[in-house]
């Protein structure tokens, strides 16, 4: 699969993250979920190009998968490489498209499956995390490019009742002292019993 995204656009820092992430995210998933609920729904935030997107259809085979970021030359990337595959792109702002994501596949609600985050150095933040535990994903992988703001963001999920599962660290900027923190969180409650 190949992307052709304009300079301006995001990508990551590191010539092999993509792929790197991709594998881990296919891998995490497809061992921890190997029986996927009929018509799950999987969203990507701050999805830019939607590699992640990629990489969830790869794992949840017959998945629907939402992919969101602000409305950009990246988005428009990422419709070409994934036409075809079972990925929608939503343009805008993570925080304002919960109420498109949740009636993304008809007029009732679906709760996804499972749900990438891949946020900015500031972390995703309690309000978006709210957003996301509230619809109570089997599988949250977070994937945070300052150790401080996704720990942050590994508290605020622990205390919505998920807890990390597995934690991979990945030198993603060379000759820096900057890591990549790749957590895979599952649900260790039920939202009703917080």
């Amino acid at each position: 699969m190949t992307w052709t995204v304009p300079v301006e656009a995001f990508w990551q820092a590191h010539l092999q993250a993509p792929a790197f992430y991709s594998e881990w995210i296919t891998a995490t998933l497809s061992a921890a979920a190997p029986d996927v609920p009929e018509q799950a729904t999987a969203w990507d935030l701050y999805g830019g190009a939607g590699v992640f997107a990629a990489a969830l259809t790869e794992a949840l085979p017959g998945a629907q998968v939402a992919c969101v970021d602000v409305a950009s030359s990246a988005t428009t990337a990422g419709r070409d490489a994934l036409e075809g595959r079972p990925v929608s792109f939503i343009a805008g702002d993570v925080a304002a498209s919960f109420g498109k994501l949740d009636t993304l596949t008809g007029t009732e609600p679906r709760n996804p499956f499972a749900v990438v985050l891949d946020p900015p150095r500031t972390g995703a933040g309690r309000k978006i995390l709210t957003e996301v535990t509230t619809r109570a994903p089997e599988h949250i992988l977070h994937i945070g490019c300052d150790p401080a703001t996704a720990a942050r963001d590994a508290a605020d999920l622990c205390a919505a009742g998920y807890r990390p599962e597995s934690v991979v660290v990945a030198d993603a900027f060379g000759l820096t002292h900057h890591v990549e923190v790749l957590v895979h969180y599952v649900r260790d409650v039920a939202p009703g019993d917080r």
